[in-house]
């Protein structure tokens, strides 16, 4: 009888007192959690006549990590005793191919007593994957899979689904202790891997070839191509391949060759509930397993709307060469500059990454903005 007007007392709204580890009610739990993005680092913006990436620093937005630690706390990021997530805060980051991002995740044992949290799972999508997914825009992941986790809530099971990774816990925490960590770190990655450049001179003429591979599940229209009097403008269709002709006289020559992007790609892998709403899952920020009861929540994502958002911008990417020296007559070839190129890494998907060599150093230390080792190159 006193269990019953225990239960019946607390249930209604979340409650900062915790019976969890007594009826395993995750509206009773007091272990308190969520997560943050930011960004580490930038790749070095670059004019448009210089090897590198090149994109309008001013698209660029999120919180860089450094300015993280002293600014933001669990407190400051959730209200309604931890339980409601703000909107629009450490929750997006913008950059072009190469930015390093953070995911963060803070946490505090609001319960009475000591708990051990032994694993934490974060989301990397929507319950619907097609609604938002973070890897469709970053690189090199391991470890995330589709979950289904099931959570009791008051009355009700509900199911928190989606593409998520597995993390460590912070373990044994004693009562009142609490903490922010930086839990991974990625990449926003290039959707474009060039193939192949072929660059045959033959008399004053240079006969250019470039094939493109689109990386993304949708087509990419509007990509520019751009190299000596040549420019051009064109649609790769999702996981196809383009073949770029062209021939411009010798005269005409510039040493860089430029691959712009225009497109802005979004994914968001939270979307918010009402305030009054505690059973929508796809706005839980984080899942931690106590091992006095089992999967709990974190905070809520409120009011409605996406959140917790990575986005591509607009960038071009300036690949340098070496003009031929071409006589009436004769073929000539061309050939790579030789110099090592002072840029962040681009990060391609791991089967692609890394670059030809073209210089005395290892040139994937300082830029992959050039070729990657699967391609062709002809000279």
């Amino acid at each position: 009888m006193l269990l019953f007007l225990f239960i019946f007392l607390l249930l209604g709204s979340p409650v900062s007192a915790d019976g969890f580890d007594l009826i395993y009610n995750s509206s009773f739990n007091s272990y308190r959690q969520t997560i943050g993005l930011s960004y580490a680092s930038l790749p070095e913006s670059k004019e448009s006549f210089e090897p590198g990436i090149s994109y309008d620093i001013s698209l660029v937005k999120g919180v860089q990590t450094d300015d993280v630690w002293g600014n933001y706390t669990l407190e400051s990021l959730t209200e309604n005793s931890y339980w409601q997530r703000k909107e629009g805060l450490l929750s997006e980051v913008s950059g072009p191919p190469g930015t390093q991002i953070d995911l963060l995740y803070s946490y505090l044992n609001d319960t009475g007593h000591s708990i051990e949290v032994s694993k934490v799972l974060l989301p990397f999508s929507r319950g619907d994957s097609l609604l938002g997914n973070w890897m469709n825009l970053i690189a090199n992941v391991p470890g995330v899979s589709y979950r289904d986790i099931s959570i009791s809530w008051e009355q009700l099971v509900l199911s928190r689904k989606g593409l998520m990774k597995e993390y460590v816990g912070p373990g044994y925490i004693e009562n009142g202790m609490g903490g922010s960590s930086i839990v991974d770190t990625f990449f926003i990655k290039d959707f474009i891997n060039i193939e192949k450049i072929e660059m045959l001179a033959e008399g004053q003429m240079i006969n250019g070839k470039i094939v493109l591979r689109n990386l993304k599940g949708e087509d990419l229209e509007n990509i520019a191509i751009s190299h000596g009097s040549f420019s051009y403008n064109y649609t790769i269709p999702a996981m196809e391949t383009v073949e770029i002709e062209y021939s411009f006289e010798v005269e005409e020559w510039e040493d860089i060759l430029t691959i712009s992007n225009p497109n802005f790609s979004r994914e968001c892998v939270l979307y918010g509930n009402p305030l009054s709403d505690w059973t929508t899952t796809e706005a839980i920020t984080a899942l931690a397993f106590r091992e006095d009861g089992g999967w709990v929540n974190g905070s809520y994502l409120k009011p409605e709307g996406e959140d917790f958002c990575i986005t591509q911008i607009p960038y071009s990417v300036n690949i340098p060469l070496r003009k031929p020296q071409t006589e009436e007559g004769e073929e000539a070839v061309v050939q790579p500059r030789e110099e090592v190129f002072d840029t962040e890494p681009f990060v391609r998907e791991e089967q692609i990454l890394g670059v030809q060599v073209i210089s005395q150093g290892d040139p994937i230390k300082n830029n992959n903005f050039v070729l990657p080792k699967t391609g062709v190159v002809i000279y």
